[in-house]
């Protein structure tokens, strides 16, 4: 709606006048959010909203073996629907409530305190047809990475040019939606994870 009203109340909203052709580069430049330390971190991360595409089924069948081996954890920030209410309900009944923690959108300065002790962020999206991610980059990998969160990715979440690129720079790993698979890349990632945020530090450079 590009409407005067409308024109207006975005105008007003984001104190800036409205873009009518711009450019955007890639890969998108980062810049690193504050308060992030190199502490070793034990948790993973998931922005968004729960779906039954989203892969974090395989990743529960996985995540009591990795709790033991390695003390990981899960934690998961977006908005309330059936499709999470679900999720929580398949949590409780494998017993594993003291293995996810479950947060509704916050604001920036909280979520960077509660997401500093996350080694990779996910974005597991299981379907071959993906209309939300099959021609662009979501803009939760970016925000992982602006915290030194290197993504785990399947090759549906995101474009094939990011893809490359993560893959060439190492800033995070990709992996197919299968447990042993998956497991192997997060061990990977936990256990050098300093290697992936100095990566990410260079490309924020």
């Amino acid at each position: 709606d590009n409407s005067p009203e409308i024109k207006s109340l975005r105008e007003l909203h984001w104190g800036r006048d409205l873009v009518k052709c711009g450019i955007a580069p890639f890969p998108v430049p980062i810049e690193i959010n504050g308060n992030i330390n190199d502490n070793h971190r034990n948790n993973i991360c998931f922005l968004g909203e729960v779906r039954d595409s989203s892969g974090l089924n395989v990743l529960l069948s996985i995540l009591p073996n990795l709790n033991k081996d390695y003390n990981i954890k899960i934690k998961i920030f977006g908005p309330g629907s059936a499709s999470r209410d679900n999720f929580q309900i398949k949590v409780r009944e494998k017993g594993l409530d003291d293995l996810v923690e479950f947060y509704h959108w916050i604001n920036i300065k909280t979520e960077q305190n509660l997401i500093n002790d996350c080694f990779c962020g996910v974005n597991l999206l299981s379907s071959s047809i993906n209309k939300h991610s099959i021609f662009a980059t979501p803009g939760k990998l970016i925000h992982y990475m602006q915290n030194l969160i290197p993504p785990l990715i399947t090759e549906q979440s995101a474009s094939p040019t990011f893809i490359k690129l993560l893959n060439e720079k190492s800033w995070g790993l990709v992996t197919e939606l299968n447990p042993e698979k998956m497991r192997s890349k997060i061990e990977y990632l936990f256990k050098k994870q300093q290697y992936f945020r100095d990566n990410l530090k260079k490309y924020a450079i």
